[in-house]
């Protein structure tokens, strides 16, 4: 098979050489001549449409390595704007709301605190540590359920809505979705799983008009990120599956149960060794021992809603004074 495509290849580029040089024997000839311009060829005279093939081809490369380097540089760049919230602001100005502010600022992850981190993960994505950017199962379980409920359920990871919030609009549409797989798919194989996770943190939506973790906790709470606990962690982050309908400072039953959910979650992933590796600092990298990891998940399953708060005080502690390598 190779020798045949290196033949082909050959008697392709004998070809070219070939057209290209009766060409300019022809243009030389008829600019002597007296200027003649030769008319067009039969291929561009009857095949108009290789002419447009030829263009959509450029075209889709020229997006492509525009969307990879836009990726690329995110890596290391902070975006100062998102697609959603230049969309946002554009729906206001459109419809003459005037009141309507973006709040954003950038922090950087050592100055959000884990407890944030641990409860979006708990929240929205508990394999985040070991998928590629999708999670098939949660999809096949959200699909299953789609079918027997009204209520239509997501299955998102962190890395898709990452791909959505930054480049793409809110408007759900097949286009959306397959956009939303490609920079899902740049992204996991550009960034690493840190970046992500710090991206997110930063331009995910926690109210109307209220982005990324430092404005959330300043405006809900009065503090920096770094000093949310994990109850106020939870509550945002209980929002997160619609943050304009939703409302932090006055939570419905709703909220307060997710909160609690969320909160227990907690315990269950807290001893994730891949998690805690892309969570805590360098400093904290640190796995539990068999025994205390089995100490743990026992005292999660005894968690109830109405007690959780008085294990996670006492399990807390163990999760944190394990030994590093």
């Amino acid at each position: 098979m190779y020798p045949v495509v290196v033949n082909m290849k050959r008697l392709w580029l004998y070809t070219a050489s070939c057209c290209l040089y009766i060409k300019n024997r022809v243009c030389n000839k008829n600019a002597l001549s007296g200027g003649v311009v030769p008319k067009p060829s039969a291929c561009t005279k009857y095949y108009p449409a290789l002419t447009v093939i030829r263009i959509a081809v450029k075209s889709a490369l020229l997006l492509l390595l525009l969307t990879l380097f836009s990726v690329q540089i995110l890596r290391w760049v902070n975006p100062p704007v998102t697609s959603f919230m230049l969309y946002k602001k554009l729906h206001a100005m459109t419809q003459k709301q005037k009141q309507h502010t973006i709040r954003y600022t950038w922090v950087d992850a050592g100055s959000i605190s884990p407890n944030l981190a641990w409860s979006v993960i708990a929240a929205e994505d508990q394999s985040f540590a070991k998928h590629r950017g999708f999670d098939f199962n949660s999809i096949s379980k959200a699909v299953q359920h789609n079918k027997s409920q009204k209520r239509v359920r997501g299955a998102s990871t962190i890395s898709q809505q990452v791909a959505k919030n930054l480049f793409l609009w809110p408007q759900r549409s097949y286009v959306r979705k397959a956009c939303e797989a490609y920079f899902t798919i740049l992204i996991e194989v550009l960034w690493p799983k840190k970046r992500i996770l710090e991206m997110y943190l930063n331009i995910v939506e926690f109210g109307d008009g209220i982005y990324g973790a430092d404005a959330a906790s300043r405006y809900f709470f009065h503090k920096p990120p770094a000093f949310l606990t994990l109850d106020e962690a939870a509550l945002l982050s209980s929002v997160l599956p619609n943050p304009v309908r939703y409302k932090v400072l006055n939570p419905s039953e709703h909220i307060i149960r997710r909160q609690v959910w969320i909160m227990e979650q907690y315990g269950h992933i807290a001893g994730d060794y891949d998690l805690r590796r892309i969570i805590l600092p360098s400093n904290k990298n640190c796995s539990l021992s068999p025994s205390r990891r089995m100490n743990v998940m026992t005292q999660t399953k005894t968690t109830h809603t109405g007690s959780c708060i008085f294990n996670f005080l006492t399990y807390i502690p163990q999760l944190e004074s394990c030994s590093c390598a």
